[in-house]
This record gives C-alpha cells, structure tokens and sequence, in this order.
C-alpha cells in the first residue's frame, strides 16, 4: 500500500501535474486527486488502480520508503532513485 502524502511528494519531486500523472497512469483525473486527498480512498480502490500510479511513479525515477516498528508502519516517505 502507498499512502497519499507519498503521492503527491513524488509527483512534486518529479515535477508532473496530476493530470501528467493521470495519463502517464492511465488512471482518470479524479482519481488521482482523490487518492492523493485521502488514505482510506486508496485504501477501498481497486488494487490494479493504485498498483498503476506506484508503478508508473517507480518508473518515473521514484522508491516508496517505508519504516516499519514490528508490523506498525512508523514513518513513509519517497525519494527518487539516482540513475547510474
């Protein structure tokens, strides 16, 4: 699961709109700013639509952090991996 902070900081790392993100995504407008408003939203969706803006964010250059304390998610982030 990705979270919708994480979202919207990759899309500002990266420097696309959310309709770029949308298309790029192939998921619809509305979609992406729900997602990106709202947790629970992401985490009602269908799980083909979140799987495509995480995968098409991860080939836009970006890595999903995740800090875990036992199975209790503590702190999530994102960063943008350097090409070699």
């Amino acid at each position: 699961m990705i979270f919708s902070a994480q979202i919207t900081a990759a899309r500002g790392l990266i420097g696309i709109s959310q309709a770029e993100l949308a298309a790029k995504s192939k998921v619809s407008l509305s979609a992406i700013q729900k997602y990106e408003q709202d947790d629970e939203a992401i985490s009602k969706a269908p799980v083909q639509l979140i799987t495509q803006i995480k995968e098409t964010l991860e080939k836009l250059g970006i890595e999903f952090l995740f800090t875990k304390n036992g199975s209790k998610i503590v702190r999530v982030g994102v960063d943008i991996k350097l090409k070699s």
